[in-house]
């Protein structure tokens, strides 16, 4: 359970307020009884909850209700600041056999709950790994990509649609990686952006057209 944009609130607020909501949210969770779940604060505005013998239905049910309960709270301490979570799990045995696994898998289900601002509970699915996993590699490779020309422009032609006289050209960037194949800009331009690769990407390929502009 991550509290959504907390950073933001300690910044316009103050780290005390931020304090306090933390303290709140802690304090309401500790009166959930052990026997039913283990809660836990594992950093910043992240918490946890482990809990045991139900399905995925009821699982949901009851991590609504966490989080019901407080918003509940906050509200009772005159906290009425909107507050939302970004909430993921991951179901033992069905994925992970140890608590480190699930712990991993829930983390997984997180990032993809922050990157869709989910509004509902993400659970971990075996495509989510693999999704990440072609992405580390995609970004692994980039700098291969650069270094070894893998990357090449298609130009497309801009027409007047008026006299249909050629007026331009638009470059567009193409990769086929000799270790993972062709992939789209689709794929690799979104996940270029996310990792700060974009901009030596930009100039390799504003680069490339300007050495193909005729003189």
């Amino acid at each position: 359970i991550d509290i959504k944009d907390f950073k933001t609130i300690n910044s316009i607020y103050g780290n005390q307020y931020g304090d306090t909501i933390i303290k709140i949210i802690g304090d309401a969770l500790k009166q959930v009884d052990a026997s039913i779940a283990l809660m836990a604060r594992f950093s910043g505005n992240e918490f946890a909850v482990w809990i045991t013998g139900l399905d995925d239905e009821t699982l949901t049910r009851r991590l609504n209700l966490y989080k019901a309960m407080v918003i509940q709270s906050l509200h009772d301490h005159d906290l009425d600041h909107k507050l939302d979570f970004f909430v993921s799990c991951s179901v033992y045995p069905d994925f992970g056999k140890t608590f480190e696994d699930c712990y991993q898998q829930a983390n997984i289900a997180m990032q993809y709950a922050k990157q869709d601002n989910a509004n509902h509970i993400v659970m971990y699915e075996s495509r989510m790994f693999q999704s990440l996993e072609r992405e580390a590699d995609i970004r692994n490779h980039a700098s291969y990509g650069i270094a070894n020309n893998e990357f090449y422009l298609c130009y497309q032609k801009k027409v007047d649609c008026r006299t249909g006289h050629v007026v331009g050209f638009e470059s567009l960037a193409r990769w086929d990686s000799k270790e993972l194949g062709p992939i789209s800009p689709g794929v690799f331009i979104p996940i270029f952006t996310k990792s700060n690769f974009i901009s030596e990407f930009t100039e390799h390929i504003v680069c490339k057209a300007l050495d193909d502009f005729p003189r």
